[in-house]
């Protein structure tokens, strides 16, 4: 009997997920590894040719699209697809930046196709306590006890996206939020966590009114 599309990826992920492949992929803010795309398109594509399984790429202004198709049965489809974002990176021409999103974005449609998205959010938090239950207890003084939140393992990688877009390098966020709050950026409190977003937000949209 032959297999539809859904039996032919489900054999795939699991096939996939007994393979041991290395990350090579570090983020040293949240302190883990991660699949850079190299790691893991070799073996997959070996693995969705052996199961007749076609993955289809393209992209638009709004959306990156990838449409498994069944090869024994074309009309069988999968649909992937994730936001387009707009990326500039420091010393590249627009073609070069182009190419930068593209390969995210593709690494983010095959980690949806191969099921790996909740494997690397787990490899975050591994081994450490789970930050977004964590509470710190704070006197304030009047003596009344204010519960505030920690930030997540996310939020903290947010930040530094969204002061890269608005033309801070990694090590300048860390030495704009040491003055502003003189603390470093994991123990920024959940409202000057907000306050750092709407900050680097204002100078990434003056930046763009400005080019």
């Amino acid at each position: 009997m032959e297999k539809n599309i859904y039996t032919k990826l489900m054999e795939v992920r699991v096939n996939f997920h007994k393979l041991e492949l290395k990350k090579s992929g570090l983020n040293k803010f949240a302190g883990f590894k991660y699949y850079e795309l190299g790691d893991f398109l070799v073996p997959a594509t070996k693995l969705l040719q052996e199961a007749n399984l076609c993955p289809m790429i393209s992209f638009n202004n709004e959306l990156a699209t990838m449409v498994l198709i069944n090869g024994d049965n074309p009309t069988e489809q999968i649909e992937f697809t994730s936001p387009m974002r707009n990326l500039e990176i420091k010393g590249s021409n627009a073609v070069q930046s182009l190419g930068g999103v593209q390969t995210y974005l593709t690494r983010y449609l095959y980690i949806q196709l191969l099921n790996i998205v909740e494997a690397d959010v787990f490899d975050a938090t591994s081994g450490k306590e789970d930050k977004n239950n964590i509470k710190k207890n704070i006197q304030t003084n009047d003596n009344k006890e204010t519960i505030l939140s920690e930030l997540t393992e996310e939020e903290i990688e947010n930040m530094y996206a969204v002061g890269y877009r608005a033309g801070y390098t990694y090590p300048k966020v860390d030495n704009k939020i040491r003055q502003n709050f003189n603390k470093e950026a994991r123990e920024l409190t959940k409202e000057e966590y907000k306050r750092v977003i709407d900050g680097f937000t204002k100078i990434s949209n003056k930046n763009k009114v400005g080019a």
